[in-house]
């Protein structure tokens, strides 16, 4: 009974955050971006993505990052199977900031306490 609660608060999650109008998804998606970039790294965004929505979300990224002090962000290449989110590119190094994973992370690390929230068993 406990996993299925759990899971069903994840794909509930999980549809919401699929859902999410356009204006909340560019602003999340943004401040997600500056929040994992240094400077000077490449996006990348699925495939079904809208380039012109990857577009808007950059400039206004890269705004707040040239005021910062920091280099700016490029578009890479889209990808298939990211969803909503994005991936970092730094190099070689990749980092995926979708949302799909970043939804599994949560449950690995957090699934616990997840579940006693549901419950009602939370210390």
């Amino acid at each position: 009974v406990k996993q299925g609660l759990v899971d069903e608060a994840f794909r509930a999650a999980a549809g919401r955050l699929e859902a999410m109008p356009e204006p909340d998804y560019e602003r999340l998606a943004a401040a997600m971006i500056e929040g994992a970039v240094r400077g000077g790294e490449e996006i990348i965004f699925d495939q079904a993505d809208i380039p012109a929505r990857a577009d808007r979300i950059l400039v206004g990224v890269n705004k707040r990052l040239e005021a910062d002090g920091r280099a700016g962000v490029t578009r890479g290449p889209a990808r298939g199977a990211i969803g909503r989110g994005f991936i970092v590119c730094a190099g070689r190094i990749e980092d995926n900031y979708s949302f799909s994973e970043l939804l599994i992370m949560v449950r690995t690390n957090y699934g616990e306490r997840v579940a006693d929230m549901i419950l009602g068993t939370a210390a």
